[in-house]
C-alpha cells in the first residue's frame, strides 16, 4: 500500500502466459477491473486502476509472495503469540 493506494498482485506460475490463470479466473478478474480493455500491457504482463485510481490491480509474476508470507506466519505465530499476550497484558494494568 502506497499513501492511500492499495496494489493487488495475482502470481502466476508460469510467466508470460495469462492463461494459466484459468479461464474462469481471467474472466472474473476482468470483469472485476472493468473489462478486458483496462489492462495496461505497456511494461508488464497487465496493470488495471479501479476505484478512481485507488486500487492498483496487477497480474505478477516474481514470485509466489502470498503464499511465502502466509507460511511465514504460520511459522512465527506461535513464536510471537505469548509474547503479543504479554504486551495486551501489560497494558491492561
Amino acid at each position: 500500500m502506497k499513501g492511500d493506494q492499495i496494489t493487488i498482485k495475482f502470481y502466476r506460475s508460469n510467466p508470460d502466459l495469462i492463461e494459466t490463470y484459468g479461464p474462469e479466473f481471467n474472466r472474473l478478474l476482468n470483469k472485476f477491473v472493468g473489462g478486458a480493455k483496462q489492462w495496461n500491457t505497456t511494461s508488464s504482463h497487465g496493470i488495471a486502476t479501479i476505484n478512481n485510481g485507488q486500487v492498483m490491480v496487477e497480474r505478477f509474476e516474481d514470485g509466489p509472495w502470498v503464499e511465502a508470507a502466509s507460511i511465514l506466519i504460520l511459522a512465527i505465530t506461535p513464536l510471537l503469540t505469548p509474547l503479543i499476550r504479554a504486551w495486551l497484558n501489560s497494558k491492561k494494568k
